[in-house]
């Protein structure tokens, strides 16, 4: 997967994550872990109404 994502020119998750907030250091990763967990929740909230509209 990452080969084709390389090949497309697409960064992945942590490449993103790196160019928009640099450096890896202590508050980096929290404010990246805070990220990741809100899309998470957004994404298991939003799927049940998908469903629920088809």
């Amino acid at each position: 997967m990452n080969g084709i994502l390389m090949w497309l020119n697409i960064p992945t998750y942590d490449q993103l994550l790196e160019k928009i907030l640099g450096e890896p250091n202590t508050l980096n990763k929290f404010i990246a872990i805070t990220i990741s967990g809100v899309l998470i929740y957004l994404i298991i909230k939003g799927l049940p109404k998908l469903k629920k509209s088809n």
